[in-house]
């Protein structure tokens, strides 16, 4: 340590009154409760130490100070032998140590005050305590500073008594409750035990249902309370990037991004965002009764479509859902989608595309028309046969991939009168025709009995 500093402390603790004993405290040792609960009701002793007039107590900080300018660690540090190493590097008469435990719902705490120079110890003091450690902080360790620094009886006290009860139905039973913000197990109706006498803030809920109360227990009392819920109201903020966008809840929109949206009854809601060029955002939220709900959300900017078939007016269906004829222009959320276009005497065409927040996509496709097919015979066969003006082959043919509707079909064979006739073509079905031909000679035959029967007549 600094040769200075030590000099300033002991110049420091000479000055003092006479009747004041330099003393300091060291954390005492922790038993069924954390280390920072030992530690703030060490800090707490420390200060109802400092009540008395017949010590002068050094703060922690300044005794950590010198302490580690020593290269002292007080990790671990709960024996006599210890605490009385600490007070001679420190520079104090006397040292407080001790140990906080925890059984069942009783605190425990054993302290000494420690001689420096002889290492005995000079005094000590028990104290139980039966409840909440929070009463141990605000009550207990006062009674055990006034036991170290008064001729107040050492030996262990009765287990305290300032706590209560609180028994505690409610309309609709079954809420929740909470006692000073602290979440107690179970439901109503409810035994609420060792609880610290003076008032207490109570709240009930049960879904959209709460009530808040503050009442006041009484040492070794029981408090009765029956307590009505009511429908509470929460409050929802939301907030979006970019701003400006449509806010709508269950269906009813209530204004445009930045926006707090107040008395709203608890429980569960639908809420909805929009903005034009963004993609929507759904979401079912809960509301708490009087609780702000806040909601930050990133909107992502849609994707641009343009969808084009090849013949146009096409309908179209996006994932399911009809979007309108082609060619069309659109914007699409981001992901994987299906588009499915479809036309009278045209087969469906389906697609399957991916696409980013932004992005612009352009898809053009080719409808394939129904088709269906031709089978035409004729007698004689070997007829030349023209299917709409075109000739396709000679007879018995068929001709596949043949597009449905009407067509003109027509046979031609020498020495033979041509026959024509109209077909439908179903799609995906087979057509079929035999033409019988009239050969010219027979014709002919028949006009010149029929002259040579009308002359001879």
């Amino acid at each position: 340590m600094n040769h200075m500093k030590f000099l300033f402390v002991l110049i420091l603790l000479s000055s003092l009154s006479f009747a004041q004993k330099p003393i300091a405290v060291i954390d005492f040792e922790a038993n069924g409760i954390s280390e920072g609960e030992a530690r703030a009701l060490t800090d707490r002793l420390r200060n109802e130490l400092f009540k008395f007039k017949n010590f002068q107590v050094m703060e922690r900080s300044f005794m950590e100070e010198i302490l580690k300018e020593q290269g002292f660690q007080l990790s671990g540090c709960t024996s006599d032998e210890c605490v009385v190493e600490v007070g001679r590097l420190i520079g104090v008469e006397q040292m407080v140590g001790g140990s906080i435990s925890k059984v069942g719902n009783v605190f425990s705490v054993s302290a000494r005050i420690v001689s420096v120079e002889t290492g005995k110890i000079l005094k000590v003091s028990s104290y139980d305590y039966k409840g909440e450690i929070d009463g141990l902080l605000t009550q207990g360790m006062h009674e055990v500073a006034s036991q170290l620094a008064t001729e107040k009886s050492t030996v262990t006290l009765p287990l305290a008594r300032s706590v209560g009860a609180f028994y505690i139905t409610s309309e609709p039973s079954g809420a929740m409750v909470w006692i000073d913000d602290k979440k107690v197990n179970g439901f109503t109706p409810l035994v609420i035990e060792n609880q610290p006498v003076g008032e207490h803030k109570i709240y009930l809920e049960k879904g959209g249902y709460s009530t808040e109360i503050t009442a006041e227990l009484q040492s070794n009392d029981i408090r009765r309370l029956n307590l009505i819920l009511k429908f509470g109201v929460g409050k929802l903020r939301v907030i979006t990037n970019p701003y400006e966008a449509d806010i709508f809840l269950d269906g009813v929109i209530k204004g445009k991004s930045p926006v707090l949206i107040k008395n709203i009854k608890a429980g569960f809601h639908d809420l909805r965002i929009t903005k034009e060029g963004y993609s929507s955002v759904t979401d079912r939220i809960e509301i708490k009764s009087k609780l702000t709900e806040e909601i930050k959300i990133d909107l992502k900017e849609l994707a641009t479509i343009s969808i084009n078939s090849n013949p146009s007016g096409a309908s179209i269906k996006i994932n399911g859902t009809a979007i309108g004829k082609t060619p069309i222009g659109l914007g699409l959320d981001e992901g994987n989608h299906e588009i499915e276009l479809s036309k009278k005497d045209y087969y469906e065409k389906k697609a399957s595309f991916g696409i980013k927040a932004g992005e612009q996509r352009e898809i053009k496709l080719d409808l394939k028309h129904h088709v269906g097919a031709f089978r035409i015979s004729s007698y004689p066969a070997g007829a030349d046969m023209f299917l709409d003006g075109k000739r396709k082959g000679k007879t018995p043919l068929k001709i596949s991939n043949v597009v449905t509707g009407n067509h003109s079909v027509e046979v031609r064979k020498q020495g033979y009168f041509p026959k024509k006739n109209n077909f439908n073509v179903r799609v995906n079905s087979i057509s079929k025709s035999n033409f019988d031909l009239i050969s010219i000679a027979s014709i002919n035959d028949k006009i010149n009995r029929f002259k040579a029967k009308g002359l001879s007549g």
